[in-house]
């Protein structure tokens, strides 16, 4: 399989969907891909400590065939000039 990190939210989606793979694994892979560039990059300047939990609480979402919507697990990032709560 491609690199779960390089995939697109459709294809992340269709994958969830078939149980080919879940949100956990892909949360892992971005999480290690985050850690292993981002010294360099310095790309992110914070992670969500939930995001794990995040991602098995849509992992058991999606293995019930109730998705909370059509994005859910897949992970995204938000520029840092975009307010947020938390």
């Amino acid at each position: 399989m491609s690199d779960l990190c390089l995939l697109g939210a459709a294809e992340l989606v269709n994958l969830y969907r078939k149980k080919d793979v879940s949100p956990v694994e892909v949360t892992r892979a971005v999480l290690k891909r985050i850690e292993d560039l981002n010294p360099k990059l310095n790309a992110f300047c914070f992670l969500s400590q939930e995001a794990i939990s995040n991602a098995e609480e849509s992992e058991a979402r999606w293995l019930r065939g109730e998705p909370k919507g059509l994005l859910d697990g897949v992970p995204v990032s938000i520029k840092d000039l975009i307010l947020t709560k938390g």
